[in-house]
C-alpha cells in the first residue's frame, strides 16, 4: 500500500457519484466506504460495507465502481466487500436521512419511528420485507400513508420502537392493505 492522500481524495470524489442502485443516494453518503488504498501498481482496492449482507445490488455497485475509477482515469480498482465490518445508520451521512426522507423512506435507529411524509409518531410496523432487503414496510395512522423503513440490521429483526407513549410498543404485523376511508 502506498499512502497518497490526493489521490485517495480523488477516489473519494469519485465514489459519491456512484448511486445506489436501490436508494437514491450515493454510496459515500450512505456510509459503505469501509477503506480505500493505492497499491504500488496505481491500482485501487476499496473495502466496501453492504448495507445488508446479500444484497442483491452487491454486484452493480461493485461494477459501477469499478467503472467509475476507469472512467475518472485513476486506473483499475478491486473491491473487496467487508463482511467483518457490520453496516449501521450510524454510518449515514447527516443530509442523507433527509434525501431518503424526501422520497418516503424512513430511517429507524430506536426510538419513535416518524413518518416521512408527515412527520408523524402514529406508525405502526406492517412487515419485515419491504421492496429490498434492507427495508421493511411501515404504515401512519395519520396521514394514511404506507411507507418504507430503511432500517439499522444490527440486531436482525426489528423487535419494537417507542411509540409516541413513550412505552416500548409490540410490532405487530398486519394487513398491507391500508383501511378504507369512508367519503366525508
Amino acid at each position: 500500500m502506498v499512502s497518497r492522500p490526493a489521490e485517495l481524495d480523488a477516489v473519494r470524489a469519485v465514489l459519491s457519484t456512484v448511486q445506489d442502485p436501490e436508494l437514491p443516494v450515493d454510496i459515500v453518503s450512505l456510509g459503505m466506504i469501509a477503506g480505500a488504498e493505492i497499491e504500488a501498481d496505481q491500482s485501487v482496492t476499496l473495502r466496501l460495507v453492504p448495507t445488508f449482507l446479500g444484497c442483491s445490488a452487491q454486484f452493480l455497485i461493485e461494477q459501477n465502481v469499478v467503472d467509475a475509477i476507469r472512467d475518472a482515469g485513476l486506473g483499475t480498482a478491486r473491491v473487496v466487500w467487508d463482511s467483518a465490518d457490520t453496516w449501521s445508520v450510524e454510518k449515514l451521512a447527516p443530509p442523507t436521512r433527509k434525501v431518503l426522507a424526501e422520497h418516503g423512506i424512513a430511517v429507524y435507529d430506536g426510538g419513535d419511528l416518524a413518518c416521512p411524509y408527515c412527520s408523524a409518531s402514529k406508525t405502526e410496523f406492517v412487515s419485515e420485507v419491504g421492496s429490498t432487503l434492507c427495508r421493511s414496510l411501515a404504515y401512519c395512522h395519520e396521514c394514511m400513508n404506507p411507507f418504507e423503513i430503511f432500517r439499522d440490521h444490527r440486531g436482525g429483526r426489528l423487535q419494537s420502537w417507542v411509540g409516541s407513549s413513550g412505552r416500548a410498543v409490540p410490532l405487530r404485523i398486519r394487513s398491507a392493505v391500508a383501511p378504507k376511508r369512508t367519503p366525508t
